[in-house]
């Protein structure tokens, strides 16, 4: 990204009521961009329902001004929720999850200053590719000893797929399994199996998210 061109991947943060004057009471953020997310869901936090975190990077300073947002747009749609999944397959096998979640990030960087008073940069680059990394804990039973092979270590990637009836579809087609363990700290034991993603090809998907 280009300082003063227009682009349509980055966004500008406001902090409604964060600044510090009766009048300049928002903090605003220009130029952001997210360098990571993770989405996620769990049984046991927020209710089983679908969350979603950011990280985002900017090399432009904030500051206060006057509340600048004329109106708020709230999504009333009914959140998505690990309770109402239909189907999470691994390599072909059905799990009962108790938790699950997905992280994508990559690296950027600012690139120098055009003055040293304003110390605005002349733009940002990505310094590496998107990485994408995640965990299943699930229900150790039949499906998790099926799995095994694949679980151990496989030279092949293995697609995961985790879907509701309809309104959400998330497929991953290559991932391989990153180090799995037992979890034996609670009343169940369940299997966690870290995962990293990968595109067959170049023009390959890595991950693939349908939401309505």
């Amino acid at each position: 990204m280009k300082h003063g061109t227009a682009y349509a991947n980055h966004s500008t943060v406001v902090f409604q009521n964060a600044g510090s004057d009766a009048t300049n009471n928002d903090v605003t953020v220009k130029g952001c961009i997210v360098q990571s997310f993770t989405i996620k869901e769990a049984v046991g936090s927020d209710a089983g329902q679908l969350v979603c975190d950011a990280t985002f990077f900017t090399a432009y300073a904030p500051y206060e001004e006057n509340n600048s947002i004329s109106a708020d747009s709230t999504d009333a749609a009914a959140p998505k929720s690990i309770f109402s999944k239909s189907t999470t397959t691994f390599n072909s096998e059905a799990l009962v999850l108790d938790s699950w979640e997905m992280t994508c990030s990559r690296s950027l960087e600012r690139i120098s200053s055009q003055d040293y008073s304003s110390y605005l940069p002349f733009g940002y680059t990505q310094t590496s590719p998107w990485e994408v990394t995640g965990t299943l804990s699930a229900k150790r039973d039949d499906s998790v000893y099926d799995a095994l092979s694949v679980i151990k270590g496989s030279s092949a990637g293995v697609n995961i797929s985790i879907d509701e009836s309809s309104g959400f579809t998330l497929d991953i087609p290559d991932a391989m399994v990153d180090a799995s363990t037992v979890d034996t700290g609670g009343s169940h034991m369940f299997q966690t199996i870290p995962f990293r993603a990968f595109a067959a090809s170049t023009t390959a998907n890595v991950w693939t998210l349908a939401i309505s």
